[in-house]
């Protein structure tokens, strides 16, 4: 999975994307409890063993998109989001001040999360 990132990501390289026309966005959720990670340890002459902390309650989630301007906007929102949700934010939040600084001629990167692609 690892090494068809890295090639996908050499590709995207290569292709000669226009970076000064590149918008990136992408959300966290902050719990009292802690965020979704992972987190590794080490014990003597063993492999790393790695563990994933899914946390399951709400919180606040918070959404931020950056543009090659240096421009950030960001939106914040109690609980978990779904698809209704991430479409108005960019609705409301992004494609308005997308097009004032870019007009039509810009890339939008999110990733691949299913609230995003749905």
């Amino acid at each position: 999975m690892r090494e068809k990132r890295v090639l996908a990501e050499r590709e995207f390289i290569k292709a000669g994307i226009p970076w000064n026309k590149v918008i990136l966005s992408d959300e966290k959720l902050f719990t009292d409890h802690g965020v979704d990670s992972y987190y590794s340890w080490l014990n003597n002459n063993m492999s790393p063993r790695r563990v994933r902390q899914v946390v399951r309650s709400s919180g606040l989630m918070i959404w931020a998109m950056i543009m090659p301007n240096v421009l950030l906007s960001y939106w914040i929102k109690k609980g978990r989001q779904k698809s209704e949700d991430y479409m108005k934010i960019i609705e409301t939040n992004a494609l308005p001040i997308i097009k004032l600084n870019y007009k039509e001629d810009f890339i939008f990167q999110h990733v691949n999360c299913p609230i995003h692609v749905s």
